[in-house]
């Protein structure tokens, strides 16, 4: 403000905005988006020279009542040659890591699967590290591996630092995620295919046993109209013998 010439009327009109309801608003509203902003660096992917890492900032673990807090790293190859890599942690002894290294072609991709030991807490001073180094195609044995690393110069590595959290109960238990509503819908369609095709076979049933009784009923019809008829004929001729005209 003080680099820019302004009238007093604008500089009035200025103060009153920063004290109105709508200026609080904005506030309010771009500390949202900061929030969203922090929250999408940490999980969004760390592109690198070998590996492009998901989540990239933030190792977010989801717990259910029937399974441990688990998280998941994605590692994509994004080089032309074949990559090893290796996973590492602060607490050994509370993650449970798989796998904790390995190999990965050129443009594939791999699924790191982490998981919380029973008993254990995550607690912000926990740290993953995941390293990663060109090697050539004939390293493929997890013994020649071990080897390449137990060799390899520092400089050659290429490191990623992950920290961890533990998603609010709220956001992994609350919204059901895709893959079980498309689940849970399929099943809606397959339960109302069912109940259609029993009732198409329902109508069927009935357009049948109606045809078949149509003439029946019919024939039915008839033969109680003219044993009526020739009642009322016989009873006629009778009364007509007993009493003659």
């Amino acid at each position: 403000m003080s680099d820019i010439a302004v009238g007093p009327a604008i500089e009035t009109a200025v103060r009153k905005l920063d004290r109105s309801p709508v200026r609080a608003d904005a506030k309010e509203t771009g500390d949202a988006v900061g929030i969203v902003v922090r929250r999408l660096e940490k999980t969004s992917s760390a592109c690198g020279r070998l590996l492009t890492i998901t989540p990239g900032g933030e190792l977010q673990f989801t717990s259910s009542c029937s399974a441990l807090p688990q998280a998941t790293i994605h590692l994509q190859n994004t080089s032309d040659e074949f990559v090893a890599f290796k996973v590492k942690t602060t607490s050994r002894e509370k993650y449970r890591v798989h796998p904790n290294f390995g190999r990965i072609r050129p443009g594939d991709s791999m699924n790191v699967s982490v998981c919380l030991q029973p008993g254990d807490s995550i607690t912000k001073r926990d740290k993953f590290l995941v390293l990663s180094l060109n090697v050539d195609e004939s390293v493929s044995r997890p013994s020649d591996l071990a080897d390449k690393w137990r060799n390899v110069a520092p400089s050659n590595i290429v490191e990623h630092r992950l920290s961890c959290s533990m998603k609010p109960a709220s956001e992994s238990q609350g919204a059901p995620r895709e893959e079980d509503q498309v689940a849970a819908l399929k099943k809606q369609v397959s339960s109302m295919g069912r109940v259609n095709e029993s009732a198409r076979r329902h109508l069927r049933f009935t357009t049948t046993m109606l045809m078949l009784l149509a003439p029946a009923f019919v024939i039915a019809v008839c033969i109680g109209y003219y044993a009526t008829k020739d009642r009322d004929r016989y009873m006629l001729q009778e009364f007509m013998h007993q009493f003659p005209l």
